[in-house]
């Protein structure tokens, strides 16, 4: 599979539709996930969500290890918020920290369209089997 079909593959999911977000690039060791800020993800206070912002990162984590066609899931995910999430866009930058064979250590920053950071997160991703990942419902 190459980049823009992996693209296309993450980017079909019903729940990435459903809430505005995107990877907008991949390439090896790193990627940029976006979510749009409508009223929809919008905490009682107005700002963006932190689930909001975490689904963003993790995104964009779990996308920086799918170049070259590794499927992956989330093993653990620590965020720390800096500012509230404000603005039109959020954009989520993952770096692949360390690569083994079967797990993933990356580093996220997220910021808004203004590159204001809002949060920054780490993430370990471990990498699946594509049988095991292609389990039929």
């Amino acid at each position: 599979m190459n980049t823009e079909q992996i693209m296309e593959r993450i980017n079909s999911s019903p729940y990435l539709k459903e809430n505005h977000l995107q990877v907008e690039m991949m390439q090896e060791k790193e990627a940029i996930a976006s979510i749009i800020i409508d009223d929809n993800i919008l905490n009682p206070h107005g700002y963006a969500h932190g689930g909001a912002i975490y689904s963003v990162a993790d995104l964009a984590a779990g996308a920086a290890c799918c170049y070259g066609g590794r499927s992956v899931v989330t093993l653990n995910g620590s965020i720390n918020y800096i500012k509230a999430g404000s603005g039109f866009k959020l954009l989520a930058h993952a770096e692949v920290i360390s690569k083994g064979g079967h797990t993933a250590v990356i580093g996220v920053r997220i910021t808004n369209e203004k590159e204001i950071l809002i949060a920054q997160a780490t993430f370990t991703m471990y990498f699946v089997d594509q049988d095991r990942y292609d389990v039929k419902r």
